[in-house]
């Protein structure tokens, strides 16, 4: 596996300061050129972690929460999400995987999630993310349910919230952040090997073919998606905004797929290709109140 982790900014404690910025990351990539089999004997203990034959992340730290400051006057904010470097996968040799949920290539970049804005604080942007690439030769085989001969993702980074807190009175205008816009994803037969560093192997042709035999293992899954606009909490303020603005969802990027492989599923809800590409959510307003309240 390969990966690039962007480090998570620090949470303001101070009324004058921002929370800190997520770290950025570079690209991450893997080539395979052999044989690799991978299986697993036991279900994962929980949803965070990332099972493959081969696996690429670059994933940009969040952002840290604000300073809780009641009265705004230097635009005090959340920190904004790590921008991720580029995921590439390419695949030039057999990659066999047995056990639930262990994909066959894996290649994910995703923006760190936007610092959230306390009390009058404003949340920030959620992170960029760059562009994901696999080349497809070879053979990739999953035997598993719920793996996947391709993943290839693009994600934006959600905004950060806006929580507003209860009290006296509130007349400042806060803001959740905006979703952070993800990167193009492009799935083909390309391969790393451009120079003298990275050769092509011996009778080297290009093609292949993917096969998986579980429930809803689709073939190759290629997906951008723009990150969520941050929420806003509503409270309950006796004078002034009882309510502060959520923001915009990110865009998605383009997604192409262009594989030159042989694609067989067999078995039940696996497609052979799924491509999308899905803008983000805008964020919510929560309901506020008061006794004179304005939102």
């Amino acid at each position: 596996s390969a990966s690039s982790l962007g480090g998570n900014g620090r949470y303001s404690d101070d009324g004058d300061r921002n929370g800190a910025n997520g770290g950025p990351t570079e690209s991450a990539t893997i080539q395979n050129v052999g044989s690799v089999t991978v299986t697993m004997n036991s279900a994962a203990v929980d949803d965070d972690g990332v099972s493959g034959g081969l696996v690429a992340i670059s994933r940009g730290g969040d952002g840290g929460q604000s300073a809780n400051t009641v009265t705004n006057t230097t635009g005090q904010r959340g920190g904004v999400g790590g921008a991720a470097g580029s995921a590439n996968a390419f695949n030039l040799g057999a990659v066999t995987t047995s056990g639930d949920g262990m994909a066959g290539i894996v290649a994910i970049t995703e923006g760190g999630t936007g610092g959230n804005g306390e009390n009058s604080g404003y949340g920030a942007d959620g992170g960029i993310s760059y562009d994901t690439r696999v080349g497809v030769n070879g053979t990739i085989s999953t035997n598993g349910v719920d793996s996947d001969g391709v993943v290839a993702i693009a994600k934006g980074g959600s905004g950060g919230q806006q929580i507003a807190s209860s009290g006296f009175a509130d007349f400042s205008s806060a803001y959740a952040g905006s979703g952070g816009d993800a990167g193009f994803v492009q799935v083909d037969g390309s391969a790393y090997f451009n120079d003298t560093d990275h050769p092509a192997p011996p009778g080297y042709t290009g093609g292949g073919a993917i096969t998986t035999h579980g429930a809803y293992s689709e073939g190759i899954v290629a997906q951008s998606i723009g990150g969520s606009g941050g929420n806003s909490q509503g409270a309950f303020v006796l004078f002034g905004n009882s309510s502060h603005d959520s923001s915009d969802g990110g865009d998605a990027g383009e997604v192409s797929v262009n594989a030159p492989v042989s694609i067989t599923t067999f078995g039940d809800y696996s497609s052979g290709i799924l491509a999308q590409s899905i803008g983000g959510g805008g964020g919510n307003v929560g309901d506020g109140g008061g006794l004179i309240a304005v939102s």
